[in-house]
């Protein structure tokens, strides 16, 4: 399966499970006129984020056979030490997993 259609599915299942998440746009930023792209900041920020019960989450999404870039693994790092929970998806089911273990009413 494709991370996008993985992405797509994990998506699909926040919403309707009422998970407050958003995709984190990495794409370089269009500036002026020109439309040139200069680097986007959020490079390398895990494909979704949302926060439940006030805590905050990240979900890299990668296919089975994907690797963690090294700009990746930083974020992964420093979201880590901040307190966030982290999730590396392969599919959603390591998605519905994560939640369901660490006992988050997916319900609310």
């Amino acid at each position: 399966m494709a991370e996008a259609e993985i992405q797509k599915d994990i998506i699909t299942w926040l919403k309707a499970s009422n998970i407050l998440h958003w995709r984190v746009p990495v794409q370089g930023i269009l500036r002026g006129k020109s439309r040139s792209r200069c680097p986007n900041p959020m490079t390398g920020h895990p494909d979704l984020a949302g926060v439940i019960e006030g805590r905050y989450f990240a979900i890299e999404v990668k296919t089975a056979e994907g690797h963690l870039s090294p700009i990746q693994i930083e974020w992964i790092d420093k979201l880590i030490l901040s307190g966030a929970m982290v999730i590396i998806a392969r599919s959603l089911d390591d998605v519905i997993r994560f939640f369901t273990k660490k006992k988050i009413d997916t319900n609310l």
